[in-house]
């Protein structure tokens, strides 16, 4: 028979062995956690999936990782509002604070969101309370190898009247170009929507930042259209600030006036040659903004080029068909699903390596 040493020797291992066992489990749900976003149903069934853990934020920026672009893709999607009402943050808002579990959430310019406000805060920053619309939230993520605070911005696509004239009459007739950003040309509406959003980041990191106990932060940046050409902009700008940040953009805007491919690796452009506001589209009320009419390639990092034509896939669709975020989605997970090689999704090879 053991001795009582012998036993409790034995009884150590296995309470060390279970310990290490669960903690494995633990940290295997945490990176193998599924999402369900919902978006608006109008132009399918209004739903995205994506998996969602720190795994998806491990190593280089610079690196293209489809699961993440789906992850993008998804928010990106959630993020617009239902046509014709702008400011209600309908599914942005519970994706937010239900599906993602992220914490103090801030809405800028959905002044019309209804949703539980003691979930989610809704803030002013201007004169126009609809226009330029972005979130921010944080949210603790524990890896195998280390934490991190994620610090989650997101940009929606113009929504609004006043939107639609800055970046279709001002970014294409008007031809304002007089800003200058971080060494490249820009347009000043796209200027004008970066700063905001950097001001109420620089405001949110005081307000919470005490709370995160000197973690290392994060950024994953998200914009859809207009949102993807300010999204460049404050990707650059916090970039050179020495931060670590994920971007990836849908369907974005020329932010610049000149191709700016050969900065900021860790920025990935999504784009559909069919796109209405690229070369082969028409863009709104008959205007191209923002140099559409001649390039897709003025943008800051990867430019990722795919061609669908959806007009002959959702015909129940509006206009700008090729233009609407739940293509954008609906491609990426294609794409991640092997379908690169297709002729119906091409990658631009130059920029996708």
């Amino acid at each position: 028979m053991p001795s009582a040493e012998v036993r409790s020797a034995s009884v150590k291992r296995k309470l060390s062995h279970y310990k290490q066992l669960t903690s494995q489990l633990s940290k295997r749900k945490i990176m193998s956690n599924k999402v369900v976003l919902h978006y608006v149903p109008d132009y399918d069934a209004g739903k995205a999936e994506a998996g969602f853990g720190p795994e998806l934020f491990a190593g280089r920026p610079d690196r293209y990782r489809p699961a993440l672009a789906q992850l993008a893709a998804a928010i990106a999607a959630v993020s617009c509002d239902r046509v014709g009402r702008p400011g209600e943050a309908r599914y942005l808002a519970p994706a937010l604070a239900e599906d993602l579990q992220m914490q103090d959430i801030s809405l800028y310019s959905y002044n019309r969101c209804a949703y539980d406000k003691t979930k989610v805060k809704t803030e002013k920053l201007g004169r126009n309370q609809q226009a330029f619309a972005f979130s921010l939230s944080h949210r603790l993520m524990q890896g195998e190898n280390e934490e991190f605070e994620l610090i989650l911005i997101t940009l929606r696509g113009t929504e609004t009247v006043s939107e639609s004239l800055i970046h279709d009459f001002w970014g294409t007739v008007g031809n304002l170009r007089a800003e200058n950003w971080h060494g490249y040309p820009t347009y000043r509406p796209f200027v004008l929507f970066a700063k905001k959003v950097l001001t109420g980041l620089s405001r949110y990191l005081k307000r919470y930042e005490k709370n995160w106990q000197g973690r290392k932060l994060k950024y994953l940046i998200i914009g859809y259209s207009l949102g993807g050409a300010a999204a460049q902009l404050i990707s650059a700008r916090l970039t050179d600030f020495g931060q670590t940040v994920f971007a990836y953009t849908f369907g974005s805007l020329n932010a610049l006036t000149e191709d700016g491919r050969n900065r900021y690796p860790n920025i990935w452009n999504i784009f559909n040659a069919y796109d209405s506001y690229g070369p082969e589209g028409f863009g709104a009320l008959g205007f191209r903004p923002a140099g559409g009419r001649r390039t897709m390639y003025h943008k800051f990092g990867h430019v990722l080029v795919f061609r669908r034509d959806y007009t002959k896939v959702f015909p129940r669709w509006a206009a700008v068909k090729n233009h609407r975020m739940p293509g954008y989605y609906h491609a990426v997970k294609a794409i991640n699903a092997g379908l690169r090689k297709s002729s119906s999704y091409r990658s631009d090879k130059r920029s996708f390596a």
